[in-house]
């Protein structure tokens, strides 16, 4: 069976994950008896180090007052 155009192999999505990017959060609590002990906060930013290195130009500021005119 051939592939069609929408199927991704696992190389092709990360290869397309580490070229655009991806943020992962998560939180979790551990707890005894109803009782809080730890709480786990996680941010992950997953990118390609060439992407890290390049200097991308900021956004342009929207101007809210000139569209209002």
């Amino acid at each position: 069976m051939l592939p069609t155009d929408e199927e991704f192999t696992l190389l092709e999505l990360t290869d397309r994950l580490l070229n655009r990017g991806v943020v992962l959060a998560g939180e979790a609590v551990i707890s005894v008896a109803g009782v809080d002990l730890i709480y786990l906060g996680l941010n992950v930013v997953l990118t390609a180090v060439e992407n890290l290195r390049t200097r991308r130009e900021p956004a342009a500021l929207r101007n809210h007052d000139a569209a209002e005119d």
